[in-house]
């Protein structure tokens, strides 16, 4: 839930292409899985901390956040190793 309140949704397909990009693919179905059920259905704007709270405690995506957090290798770990396949691209030291 928190990945769709924070972000706008023209940023999930370019999220998509750069987990493909960087072979996480258990990452990209877990993504396609709440991304259908977000957009399964209209959604309040959540206004307030409360709001926040409130939906949060439906529990409507923690399935999805457990198999994200037990999938192993992590996203970080994709993100660690494309940042030092890639460093020069990423990272300048001058002197």
């Amino acid at each position: 839930m928190q990945f769709f309140e924070n972000r706008p949704t023209e940023l999930i397909h370019p999220t998509m292409e750069a987990l493909v990009a960087r072979g996480a693919l258990q990452f990209l179905k877990i993504l396609r899985e709440a991304v259908d059920r977000w957009m399964s259905r209209k959604r309040p704007k959540l206004e307030t901390v409360e709001d926040f709270i409130y939906a949060a405690r439906v529990e409507e995506f923690n399935d999805l956040d457990r198999a994200y957090y037990d999938q192993q290798p992590t996203l970080m770990s994709f993100l660690e190793s494309y940042l030092a396949a890639n460093f020069n691209e990423f990272i300048v030291i001058d002197g």
